[in-house]
């Protein structure tokens, strides 16, 4: 069986105006060991709400408050440098491909090629419609708006003569450190098309663990693709991945390379609740596995006891939960450091501890 920790963990978020600052999440993802971080897009949000949010019946705030992703991982770029930052997903077909070439170029070069360009169509079709976007043909003008930004990222007068996007010869710089990789979202019947002709990389997203049996075909059904094509590995990453030792441990029995853990706004209270359950699981799987040591269990004991008194202190003050969170994570980092070191735990049982303390470091970028 594949392990989990041969995939890597990234952070995926709406970045909000109410939210966490850009500066101070990227910084914080960077200093927890994550690999990535990446941030998704909406221009804006009709009022009219014609089309139903495929994610349930009412639209989450996040959504109309988003900052613009380029803007963010600039300022992002500027205080990391080993992180790979990226948008998960940029919807292209709401940029000019000229702008969209100078913004992607301007981020690489600030990230000094740390950059890639998650893309996809998006599923609200009057935000598409206030771009002049027609929803039939919204795959179509995507793919030439990827052909024109590689044009002029690649060529020193770039033109494109094509049936959404048409322009001649142009100077544009900078041009990026390297091209940066394409991620094509989506889960259609001819995304992994897509994802062969113009991508390098797949982007799907929140697959269900009831889903992954097909999943993991699809993706060796890529994996063909791309050997046919000619092509190397394509890499595969899932936005909103379920942060559990089973799911983890599936996602790379399924061929997956990366996993970008979502961040909400939910109430931080209500976020270590969600923490606590991992300890639970943690400390219930130290005591069962007989050849867990004596200070391991104790270890992990103790993760969960000081999980279950962050969620007290949570409840007083804002302050009280930021120094919680804190002591949370510290005894969090005992815990995975003791599982780690200790020859007899099972493998369960050690990505069970690993789990709980990668659902801390989550929660503590937002804090």
């Amino acid at each position: 069986m594949a392990s989990c920790r041969d995939m890597d963990h990234g952070v995926s978020t709406f970045l909000t105006d109410y939210g966490i600052d850009a500066v101070t999440l990227a910084r914080g993802v960077e200093e927890r060991g994550f690999g990535s971080l990446f941030l998704t897009e909406h221009t804006h949000i009709p009022v009219s709400r014609e089309s139903p949010w495929p994610g349930g019946a009412e639209l989450p705030r996040q959504y109309s408050h988003t900052f613009d992703p380029y803007v963010a991982l600039g300022a992002m770029a500027a205080v990391t440098e080993r992180i790979t930052l990226g948008t998960g997903v940029s919807l292209v077909n709401q940029h000019h491909p000229i702008n969209l070439a100078k913004e992607v170029a301007s981020v690489d070069r600030l990230a000094n090629g740390r950059f890639e360009l998650g893309v996809g169509v998006g599923w609200n079709v009057e935000e598409m419609a206030n771009h002049g976007v027609d929803p039939k043909r919204r795959n179509a003008a995507m793919l030439e708006r990827i052909e024109a930004c590689k044009a002029i990222w690649t060529q020193d007068e770039a033109e494109y003569h094509g049936e959404f996007v048409d322009f001649d010869p142009i100077w544009s710089w900078p041009k990026p450190v390297r091209v940066p990789p394409i991620l094509v979202g989506g889960g259609g019947p001819t995304v992994l098309d897509r994802v062969v002709s113009h991508g390098d990389g797949w982007i799907p997203l929140r697959i269900r663990l009831s889903e992954l049996d097909a999943f993991a075909e699809r993706v060796a059904e890529l994996q063909r693709k791309a050997a046919d094509a000619g092509r190397g590995h394509l890499p595969v990453t899932i936005f909103g991945a379920v942060p559990k030792p089973d799911a983890l441990s599936a996602y790379a029995d399924a061929g997956v390379d990366r996993v970008l853990f979502a961040l909400t706004d939910t109430d931080v209270q209500s976020r270590l609740g969600e923490v606590k359950a991992t300890t639970t699981t943690a400390l219930r799987a130290a005591e069962a596995d007989a050849g867990a040591s004596v200070v391991t269990r104790a270890v992990v004991r103790e993760f969960d006891t000081k999980a279950d008194k962050a969620g007290q202190l949570a409840a007083e003050s804002d302050a009280a939960a930021h120094d919680a969170v804190v002591e949370l994570e510290q005894a969090g980092d005992s815990a995975k450091a003791a599982a780690e070191a200790d020859p007899g735990i099972g493998a369960d049982a050690r990505e069970a501890v690993l789990a709980a303390h990668l659902a801390i470091c989550i929660l503590k970028t937002e804090v």
